[in-house]
């Protein structure tokens, strides 16, 4: 008999996050025209890091922003080593979201396979369109404002934290 296990489960689920608007709100930083201020300004989060060393499964990041960018908010936040992996426009030929090719280059650098379950995790409901369309990944809605679910978006959360919470719990139901 199969039972099911923590690594069972990991092996399959894969999970791509979105960094501006996803993995932080706007009250995690300060805008200001001054970059260095703009960058100082992030907060840590040590809550959102906690929660998704408790999700079972790589952790990959697809960004429009540049690797720069990318590795720095990530460092802010107190993220960066939770990650396998980081695609960033300037890695990827300056192909951004949500163009069809940048999904390719995704699942061939993530190493996705189709029987994997891949979960996308974005703020802008174009880029979980083409996900959804393009790949049938599992798409969720990261917006403060949003309370009715766009019919190719299947989860919509308020905040990241509440997304990953739910999927930590998922995960442990079928555990």
């Amino acid at each position: 008999m199969f039972k099911k296990t923590a690594a069972n489960v990991s092996s399959k689920h894969k999970y791509i996050f979105d960094i501006d608007h996803t993995l932080y709100s706007d009250k995690d930083f300060t805008d200001s025209d001054d970059s260095k201020k703009y960058y100082e300004s992030f907060k840590q989060k040590r809550q959102l890091s906690k929660l998704l060393k408790k999700l079972s499964g790589p952790k990959f990041i697809l960004t429009n922003a540049n690797m720069s960018h990318a590795e720095d908010v990530l460092g802010r936040l107190f993220l960066k080593n939770i990650f396998k992996d980081i695609i960033a426009s300037d890695v990827a030929g300056e192909i951004f979201k949500p163009h069809k090719d940048i999904y390719h280059i995704a699942k061939h650098e993530f190493k996705l396979k189709s029987s994997d379950k891949v979960y996308f995790f974005e703020d802008d409901e174009d880029n979980l369109l083409a996900a959804k369309k393009n790949h049938k990944w599992i798409t969720i809605l990261i917006n403060p404002h949003k309370i009715k679910k766009p019919t190719h978006v299947d989860y919509v959360f308020t905040t990241i934290e509440k997304a990953v919470s739910f999927f930590i719990a998922q995960q442990n139901l079928i555990i």
